[in-house]
């Protein structure tokens, strides 16, 4: 997974603890991702992506073949698929190869996403991840992919999204915003430094 992680840019999915994905659903996604991987490849880049999976039941054949099938095999050894990656999400983020978090949105994805100064796509699939969503659009860090068929992703709707999001001039854009961001919330040392301040002021 270093070797992965060492190889810029990288688009990282983690969509949380308690998203759950069918075979069916998998081959969905996985299908968004071609259409960045094709643009990036014609435009002379190379792209990567790390996918944290949590599988509903049994998929056909061994591992995730039967979902990376559906990207073709000229992409295989750029897409790799993990049920768990032992590293927290952080040290991905923080790497400085990750050019887009796809996520669900919860709390701790949106704000370390922000701390990293990612740009983000959200497939948000509750009242309160909707919420964060929001944020990311009005903040001008992402797109939310997902706003007409939450809790389901529709592969026509989320590639051209996913495509602005990690190429081109508008995600240059959200990396600039995203970074501008980060910046600001480190400008008192961070949320440990702040926190850290905070207690040693109540023990006074």
């Amino acid at each position: 997974m270093a070797v992965q992680i060492a190889k810029p840019p990288t688009v990282y999915i983690n969509l949380g603890t308690h998203e759950i994905y069918e075979e069916a659903d998998a081959r969905d996604l996985v299908s968004v991702l071609k259409a960045p991987l094709d643009a990036a490849k014609k435009n002379g880049q190379e792209l990567w992506v790390l996918w944290k999976l949590k599988k509903r039941g049994e998929y056909s054949g061994e591992g995730f073949s039967a979902v990376l099938k559906f990207i073709g095999s000229e992409w295989e050894e750029n897409v790799r698929i993990s049920n768990w990656l032992e590293a927290e999400p952080m040290i991905f983020l923080e790497s400085g190869n990750i050019v887009c978090s796809i996520n669900h949105k919860g709390a701790n994805s949106y704000f370390e996403a922000i701390s990293a100064g990612v740009p983000q796509v959200v497939l948000s699939v509750w009242f309160d991840t909707h919420d964060f969503a929001t944020r990311v659009e009005y903040l001008v860090i992402g797109k939310r992919g997902s706003k007409n068929h939450a809790p389901k992703r529709a592969a026509k709707g989320l590639a051209p999204i996913l495509k602005q999001a990690v190429l081109g001039k508008r995600a240059e854009s959200f990396g600039k915003k995203a970074a501008d961001l980060a910046d600001a919330c480190k400008a008192e040392g961070g949320g440990r430094v702040i926190a850290v301040k905070a207690i040693l002021k109540e023990l006074k």
